[in-house]
């Protein structure tokens, strides 16, 4: 399994394995690159006050994951995120990410601070899931 989007050029530097998963098997602080509506994007699962795990059943019965998306955010963004969030099950939560000053800052391009990435995803729209597992950081 490969990244085929942005996510694979953002990491091109560092050493990591992709593994191709079920949104079931997801876990807050995955870094995971996905289609969605047909469309390759890249985020990080969250937990939310809801429920800590990221997935979880909508009052109208809708499955839905959990995702900061990070496609548009700014690399320095990007990275302070992984650093925070990366692989931290118990911290990579949507309160935590609203803590996290760079993404608090406002995207200029949309007038929108970057934290407003945060999206449910309907997982029947999601597919091609892979999530990156052993990324050293400190390389």
């Amino acid at each position: 399994m490969e990244l085929t989007g942005g996510l694979a050029g953002r990491l091109q530097d560092y050493k990591y394995t992709p593994r191709s998963v079920s949104y079931l098997a997801l876990n807050p602080g995955d870094l995971i690159e996905f289609s969605y509506n047909d469309s390759v994007r890249h985020g990080i699962v969250l937990g939310v006050k809801r429920n800590t795990g990221g997935f979880f059943i909508s009052d109208r019965f809708t499955p839905l994951q959990c995702v900061l998306l990070c496609d548009s955010l700014e690399d320095s963004t990007f990275w302070d995120l992984l650093n925070n969030m990366y692989m931290k099950p118990s911290i990579a939560t949507y309160a935590n990410a609203k803590a996290i000053p760079s993404l608090t800052v406002v995207n200029p391009r949309t007038g929108n601070a970057y934290v407003e990435k945060f999206r449910t995803l309907n997982v029947s729209n999601l597919s091609d899931i892979v999530r990156v597992r052993n990324l050293n950081l400190d390389e």
